[in-house]
């Protein structure tokens, strides 16, 4: 089977050649590698002519951010199989055999994903394992469990492409519509990828943005279509855990909108840490401690 991966990539020269790397090394006999540069102005282009013998096809020039090179790249996709491949995460040795043989051995699957773990910057320090599961259509509107350079489509089933107006979560969106579809998801219980994290890929801001995407973009359409009860539930559990993480990144906005979406969009009422989370938000931090030390006084009788 032919298993074809595109990398997008803008900037990366520093993770890039490492990445492709750890294509080639599979030694895979049938792969087609597609590599679509932003227009870098680093040293990345210098390292993809150097690998160019090896590549099906690579280009240069501008774009309109992740989604629009990675469907550059699927334009090109001839494989059975396909995928994609950020500039700074890696795969595994011999993963992309065990992919085949499963997509072989389960003709029903339409989409084969295994585990993950993230990394440090120098691609090896294992810091933990991203918390993938086995599938469940509801589990995946409350937490995005899949990894995403951990998943490989089948071509017949799955034709290649994603939502070119998302920036930051057109791999979550893509699962949740083949799931709606009843495309069958297969889960190996195996490592077969590192997300590499360093100073770009962990800023506050893509943080908050993509939450805020996903918010927008994928729950409110599915909220607005006219949600089960469950995938209401579901839905607002994951806006729960956003607020957490949010709130932990000083996001205070970011918390009061998330709480907003999860009353009002939801239809659900939060848990009390929540609204108090939403609380301390609203009010800002000298003002929490200022209440907290009024109820301390109290306590003590002052």
């Amino acid at each position: 089977m032919k298993i074809s991966v595109v990398t997008p990539s803008y900037n990366q020269g520093a993770f890039l050649e490492a990445t492709l790397r750890s294509l080639l090394d599979q030694n895979y006999p049938d792969l087609e590698m597609i590599v679509i540069d932003g227009g870098s102005t680093d040293q990345s282009v210098d390292i993809i002519r150097r690998y160019a013998p090896q590549l099906s096809y690579w280009e240069s020039e501008k774009d309109r951010g992740q989604s629009d090179a990675l469907n550059k790249g699927f334009a090109h996709v001839h494989g059975d199989i396909w995928s994609w491949l950020n500039s700074d995460d890696l795969l595994e040795a011999g993963v992309l055999q065990r992919v085949a043989d499963i997509f072989r051995q389960n003709p029903e699957a339409g989409v084969v994903y295994g585990d993950c773990v993230y990394v440090g910057q120098d691609g090896e320090t294992v810091i933990e394992k991203y918390p993938v599961e086995p599938f469940s259509h509801l589990g995946l509107l409350a937490r995005c469990f899949l990894a995403q350079p951990s998943c490989f489509f089948r071509s017949s089933m799955v034709p290649p492409g994603v939502r070119g107006d998302l920036q930051y979560c057109m791999d979550y969106d893509l699962a949740l519509r083949l799931a709606s579809r009843g495309v069958k998801f297969h889960h190996v219980p195996e490592v077969f990828s590192r997300y590499r994290l360093h100073d770009d890929s962990k800023s506050v801001r893509a943080i908050v943005a993509m939450r805020a995407e996903v918010l927008e973009e994928i729950y409110r359409p599915l909220l607005r279509a006219g949600a089960s009860r469950e995938e209401r539930r579901a839905i607002a559990h994951a806006a729960g855990d956003m607020i957490h993480q949010l709130n932990s990144l000083g996001a205070r906005g970011a918390v009061l909108k998330t709480l907003m979406f999860h009353i009002f969009e939801a239809r659900t009422l939060p848990p009390p840490i929540l609204l108090n989370l939403g609380f301390q938000a609203m009010v800002g931090p000298r003002w929490v401690r200022l209440v907290q030390r009024l109820k301390g006084k109290r306590v003590r009788g002052e």
